[in-house]
């Protein structure tokens, strides 16, 4: 079986059973300077927004928590838009925040800790004077979160075959980096009773089960199953692109396509774009550049969608349970093999064509602005 294949189908699987909880793998302590220092609030919390009968839990919050380190830049970059100094982002299901100072070791220069404030008007996630930010982090109380070993499990050999070539030991293949064990991890109150085997959605960051071996109440031990794909980390790996230039196949084109004509916010608005699960996929007879698709967006059916992807696409049943963006409010086409009724958003160039997907937990119908 395709390791990327085996991946895939175990997150559709977990990411409609496996409950949300918050971890931190690598922590980094932010102090809230307004919030009050013997205060502990019980927010509400989704144990699994693709089962709304899984009901909510409480998670205490506080005047100290913990971020991931790598959720913080003193010198953020383009395309980073978590925490920076004097940058406003949103904690999940908590507050807004905005860091005002950064504290660290006067010998080393590390980071030791953030000073930020919160906005009380933003409990819940949302500003009543309608400004948003740009991000949404995962966080814990650092005086009620629980200590954690997580192990991170990366691919055994550094290639798809280890044995192909009979001139070389598959063992000179092996990765190096497949288990990393972090010791220093914090994951929030609920999991204190955690049993062995049961498998766990940590928010932004994959799916873990608790070890049958190592794991109790006295020292937990997370087994990470499999990764949620990270924007700014695929960012990071794949570094930008060279200015003014697209490369297609490594080689540099001469010049790109223009920018078509400038539109108002306005005009933007008139364009219904809504979270789609592809639920049927396959090929169009006849039609070499079509694939079919049948998109759930919440409607109570399924709407048909001819969206011209097979070159990217070859086996369009590896589609299915993706999450995309779907124009809906696009009049429906007639067509010889029947009515497409919406456009699933898609990019590239040539060989480098993909549909708009994006991880988290929409739903279908939730509105994307």
């Amino acid at each position: 079986v395709d390791i990327a294949l085996l991946e895939h189908c175990l997150s559709e699987d977990l990411n409609k059973r496996a409950p949300r909880v918050m971890a931190v793998l690598r922590p980094l302590k932010v102090v809230l300077t307004n919030y009050p220092e013997d205060k502990v609030e019980e927010l509400d919390a989704l144990n699994n927004p693709e089962d709304p009968s899984m009901g909510i839990r409480k998670v205490p919050f506080s005047r100290v928590l913990y971020i991931e380190q790598d959720d913080f830049r003193e010198n953020p970059p383009k395309k980073f838009y978590r925490l920076a100094p004097g940058r406003e982002v949103r904690l999940r299901y908590a507050y807004f925040i905005k860091c005002v100072d950064v504290v660290k070791d006067e010998r080393t220069g590390e980071i030791l800790e953030l000073h930020c404030t919160y906005d009380p008007e933003t409990r819940g996630g949302d500003a009543p004077d309608g400004r948003k930010v740009r991000a949404t982090l995962h966080w814990v109380s650092a005086a009620h979160s629980l200590h954690a070993d997580v192990r991170l499990y990366e691919h055994l050999f550094t290639t798809a075959n280890p044995t192909r070539d009979d001139e070389t030991d598959f063992k000179s293949y092996l990765n190096p980096n497949s288990l990393q064990t972090l010791t220093a991890c914090r994951v929030e109150p609920s999991l204190q009773n955690a049993t062995p085997g049961s498998r766990y959605q940590f928010e932004r960051l994959g799916y873990f089960y608790v070890d049958h071996g190592y794991s109790s109440p006295q020292k937990l031990v997370f087994n990470r199953t499999a990764t949620l794909r990270d924007t700014w980390a695929r960012i990071q790996k794949s570094g930008e692109a060279p200015s003014g230039k697209i490369h297609e196949r490594g080689k540099p084109r001469e010049a790109i396509e223009p920018i078509g004509e400038e539109i108002t916010i306005e005009d933007f608005s008139k364009v219904d774009l809504r979270v789609g699960v592809i639920r049927e996929a396959g090929p169009v007879e006849g039609a070499k550049k079509l694939v079919r698709l049948m998109v759930d967006i919440g409607e109570g059916r399924l709407r048909q969608i001819f969206a011209g992807i097979s070159s990217a696409y070859p086996e369009p049943t590896k589609l299915i349970g993706k999450k995309v963006i779907v124009v809906a409010n696009l009049k429906p086409r007639k067509m010889s093999f029947g009515t497409s009724e919406g456009m699933v958003l898609s990019g590239g160039d040539f060989d480098r064509l993909c549909i708009t997907t994006f991880d988290g937990d929409p739903l279908p119908g939730d509105k994307v602005s």
